[in-house]
């Protein structure tokens, strides 16, 4: 999955990607398209983004406003994902 199809299918996470990789933080991002492609369910594809969102917390700091944004946006949808 390319980052343009990424922000097409969940425009969310597609700009927290687009942001990761625009504060040079491409291994993150790659970390979140890895997660997205393994994932055989929507369930998977949820835990495995919410951990590397997670691991990768610290992160979140040296985004802008709209990146921010789009992480939280991304969590609150996995929060309410029961066994996320």
């Amino acid at each position: 999955m390319t980052d343009t199809e990424l922000l097409e299918w969940w425009p969310d996470l597609g700009a927290l990607v687009s942001e990761l990789r625009r504060i040079d933080r491409d291994a993150v991002a790659d970390l979140i398209i890895d997660a997205v492609c393994a994932g055989a369910t929507s369930g998977e594809i949820f835990c495995s983004v919410g951990v590397v969102l997670h691991d990768y917390r610290r992160v979140r700091s040296e985004l802008d406003d709209s990146g921010m944004r789009a992480w939280d946006a991304v969590m609150a949808e996995i929060g309410v994902y029961p066994g996320s």
